[in-house]
């Protein structure tokens, strides 16, 4: 299973998209696995629908297209997988371009969703995704993540604790 992959395989996995133009995260999306969803994001899956919804049809990048054909959280909600069709929904809603997911499958998202945050230990060393550049977590690093699983990565890619432009935390400790 994707729980028993490596990092690297999931990172890659989060961002494919088969023949019919569906990602890992629609089908868990249409068949309400909320574990499955979490993991997906966590690693990356939304770089494909935050690619598509910028241009309808996707982007061309390096020759290919990135597109999915339905967004995850709509696919959830017409399954009738109310619950899961909201948390995708906040989940794609990241505020701003500094937390946009990376199409790049080395990198881990982050994200900006303070008023969920969680700490979290790195189990090994993560490549987080903000403003265009990379902040390098640790292995055995404490990191704040959110709802989702995500790094949450404040100013100047602050991470314990993500700081806002005023130099306070964004999370409670």
């Amino acid at each position: 299973t994707m729980e028993e992959k490596g990092p690297a395989f999931r990172l890659r996995a989060a961002r494919t998209i088969d023949d019919d133009g569906c990602s890992l995260l629609t089908y868990a999306a249409k068949n309400g696995k909320q574990n499955r969803a979490v993991l997906l994001v966590s690693h990356g899956a939304l770089a494909l629908e935050h690619r598509s919804a910028k241009g309808r049809g996707g982007e061309e990048q390096g020759g290919e297209v990135l597109a999915v054909k339905e967004v995850s959280d709509g696919c959830a909600a017409k399954e009738g997988h109310e619950q899961l069709a909201g948390l995708l929904k906040k989940a794609r809603n990241h505020g701003s371009d500094l937390w946009a997911p990376p199409l790049d499958p080395s990198l881990y998202p982050s994200s900006s969703n303070w008023e969920s945050s969680s700490p979290a230990v790195a189990n090994g060393d993560m490549a987080v995704a903000y403003g265009g550049g990379v902040v390098n977590i640790g292995k055995g690093s404490k990191y704040w993540r959110d709802f989702m699983h995500r790094p949450l990565v404040g100013w100047h890619g602050t991470w314990n604790p993500p700081r806002g432009m005023d130099g306070e935390s964004m999370v409670t400790n």
